[in-house]
This record gives C-alpha cells, sequence and structure tokens, in this order.
C-alpha cells in the first residue's frame, strides 16, 4: 500500500494525488502565510500567495478544496487555482480570454457535430436505423465543476422534457426545463 514519505498516511485524492494529513497541513501554511506576510516553503503554494498579494480577486476558502484536496484556493469561476496551475496553462491563471475558450468549445462541439451527421447520412442511405442520442460528448458533472464550468453535458437524458442538453453544474438541473 502506498503511504506518504512526509506523514505516513495512506488515504489519498484520486484527482490531485495529495494526502489527507498534508494537503489540510499546506491549507493551514498558506492561512498562516496570508495573514502573516511570510511564506511556506512551497514553491507552489508561494507563487499563488504573490499573485494573492500582488492583488488577484482570488477567494480564500476556509478548508481545502472538497474534490481535488489543494488548499482552498478557487479563481472567480470557482476553478481550483492549484488545478488551474497543474493543468499548465499559464493562460487561465493570468486570466485567459473567455472568447477564445468559448471558440475552441464550439470548435469541438461542431466536430462532433459534422461525426454524427454523417453517421446520419450514411444510416439514411443504407436503411438503417440509428439511435436518437448522439455521442458521448460532454463531461461528468465532476469534471465539470473541476474544470470550473456552469455548464456540463450528460449521457443520459432529463427525465422531465427528455433532451440531452446542458445542465448546471452547481446542481444538476436541466437547462432546459429546469428541474
Amino acid at each position: 500500500m502506498k503511504q506518504c514519505e512526509n506523514c505516513g498516511c495512506n488515504i489519498f485524492n484520486e484527482i490531485s494525488g495529495e494526502c489527507a494529513a498534508c494537503s489540510h497541513h499546506r491549507h493551514n501554511d498558506l492561512v498562516r502565510a496570508l495573514r502573516d506576510g511570510t511564506t511556506t516553503g512551497y514553491g507552489y503554494i508561494d507563487e499563488v500567495l504573490a499573485l494573492l498579494r500582488g492583488g488577484k480577486k482570488w477567494r480564500v476558502l476556509k478548508g481545502r478544496d472538497k474534490l481535488c484536496w489543494h488548499p482552498g484556493v478557487q479563481m472567480t469561476n470557482g476553478k481550483c487555482v492549484f488545478c488551474a496551475m497543474a493543468d499548465k496553462s499559464p493562460s487561465i491563471v493570468e486570466g485567459e480570454n473567455i472568447n477564445q475558450k468559448r471558440l475552441t468549445n464550439l470548435i469541438e462541439e461542431m466536430s462532433i457535430l459534422t461525426q454524427y451527421k454523417a453517421l446520419l447520412e450514411t444510416a439514411v442511405a443504407l436503411g438503417v436505423d440509428v439511435p436518437q442520442e448522439m455521442p458521448k460528448r460532454g463531461k461528468t458533472r465532476q469534471e465539470a465543476k473541476c474544470a470550473g464550468e456552469k455548464w456540463y453535458i450528460p449521457d443520459s437524458r432529463c427525465k422531465i422534457c427528455g433532451s440531452i442538453g446542458e445542465r448546471y453544474v452547481d446542481n444538476g438541473r436541466c437547462r432546459n426545463c429546469g428541474k
């Protein structure tokens, strides 16, 4: 069984690989360093501290992040700052252009729809019935939450309106009917 080198704990987060006990200590170190104006000795935490002191409008949570167990610092979109930094996307931390992100998502959606269109055209030509559901194209609710997104597209249809449309990440409600 895998054990933490620092404390000997054997409970780890699947997303970040953080040890349960060490993640609590790192969060407390971050809060203490932010309050006292000192550093923590952890390079990645000190980098976030410098950005917070430089005027970043990130929210410091009371405890560690519940999803990834990183020290509790969230961007304005709700995504963990440390997860964004781990994605090696400096543009996210520096403030990526939201229109560029939307354009990228739209291009991905168009690619999937083009593939589905080709599938339907082939099915019509062969006289074969194709299921109404489109191929899986979305993320799970947890993946969307970790990515800091507001909406996600599930694999299943809404039980009320029958759509495979977007749902709210916060509460899982259908965007189409609100139920």
